[in-house]
């Protein structure tokens, strides 16, 4: 199963002391009190190992990777470099949230967070990306805004803001039919189940572009991808031993059967 995100989004600084590492660690309190899953990146200027470290000492010996493992934490140090940090996400495990602390220049939503007094045309990036401002303090007065504005104190109003957004963009890729096949009585009420880690995030067959549904009296059979694969293979085989069926086309057949019982 490949890695899958509600919502990932970019946290840039604008000034020294913005509080970006605060920010992240902030919402990441929050959103995982709220029962959601987090995953962080940072970008690091300096080098990430320790000089003279074991770990160190393999890829100094010319190990292109090397696994670092203790009681509790697992870290996975890579010697190449891909062009784009995207290239690495699939590393990380599925969450919910993934908040990145700078990249800037990634096409993310981002929140900006200020340290002093700032006018927005300033920034350096594409203002439509932009989710909310956070201020490090009260005084902090910022202009040609039309985004909300937030406090680093309280950050609460900031995770509803980007719970919504996760909600819809879930909401999206389901589809939006509220087709209730997933035993959902909504697509938002089964986005608000996956984003917690509740269902499958591929249990919705519309999502995943299924190829076969089953109903049993009338309501759906919800089956996982490995089943799925079995039965379709299974009356794939079936129907191509009836004439004119021999060369069915994985690429243009779906089933939908339907089940009653007497």
């Amino acid at each position: 199963m490949s890695r899958w995100t509600g919502l990932t989004l970019c946290v840039v600084g604008y000034g020294r002391g913005s509080g970006k590492t605060r920010v992240v660690e902030e919402l990441t309190k929050i959103l995982v009190s709220r029962g959601y899953s987090v995953a962080t990146v940072k970008h690091c200027l300096h080098p990430i190992d320790v000089t003279d470290k074991d770990t160190y000492r393999h890829r100094a010996a010319g190990a292109r990777a090397t696994l670092a493992i203790s009681r509790g934490e697992v870290a996975l140090f890579l010697t190449d470099s891909k062009d784009s940090l995207e290239g690495y996400f699939d590393l990380l495990p599925s969450t919910t949230f993934t908040l990145i602390e700078g990249f800037r220049r990634l096409n993310y939503p981002k929140i900006l967070c200020i340290a002093d007094e700032a006018h927005l045309s300033d920034i350096g990036f594409d203002m439509g990306s932009l989710v909310a401002v956070v201020i490090c303090r009260d005084s902090v007065k910022i202009s040609g805004i039309d985004k909300p504005v937030f406090c680093l104190n309280d950050l609460n109003s900031l995770a509803d803001i980007l719970v919504d957004m996760a909600l819809a963009r879930i909401k999206r890729m389901l589809g939006g039919s509220d087709c209730g096949r997933c035993g959902f009585k909504d697509c938002r009420s089964f986005a608000s189940a996956m984003l917690k880690g509740e269902v499958n995030p591929y249990l919705c067959i519309l999502s995943r572009g299924s190829r076969i549904e089953i109903f049993f009296d009338g309501k759906p059979i919800q089956l996982n991808i490995f089943t799925e694969k079995i039965v379709f293979s299974t009356l794939k085989g079936l129907l191509s031993c009836f004439k004119g069926l021999e060369k069915l086309d994985d690429a243009n057949v779906k089933f939908r059967l339907e089940i009653s019982s007497f």
